[in-house]
């Protein structure tokens, strides 16, 4: 599953943007150069790509994202981790409230 999963994000990902595992199930990317509503298309192209694939065509693999952009040379990239961290999130908890409803 966590190759599957990597061959998404790599395939979801331009060439110059870093794609790395953080631990566990977690990955990052880094999308240099690249305004918010470039970072918005690319995950939705990852939300597609995950939604129309099946791990051995029966389990389906289910991803939770989230971003944050770093507008300044000043910012702390532990700081826009942490809020892209967040956001993540919340994604998943807007996640889990729709599919329980």
């Amino acid at each position: 599953m966590i190759i599957a999963a990597a061959e998404i994000l790599r395939d979801s990902c331009r060439k110059s943007d870093i794609v790395s595992r953080w631990g566990g199930d977690e990955y990052v990317a880094l999308l240099p150069k690249t305004s918010k509503e470039v970072a918005e298309k690319t995950i939705d192209r990852i939300n597609l790509s995950y939604s129309n694939k099946k791990l051995d065509n029966l389990i389906p693999i289910s991803v939770s994202l989230g971003y944050a952009t770093k507008y300044k040379i000043d910012q702390n990239i532990n700081e826009i981790i942490k809020m892209a961290d967040k956001n993540m999130y919340m994604y998943k908890n807007n996640k889990k409230r729709n599919t329980s409803n």
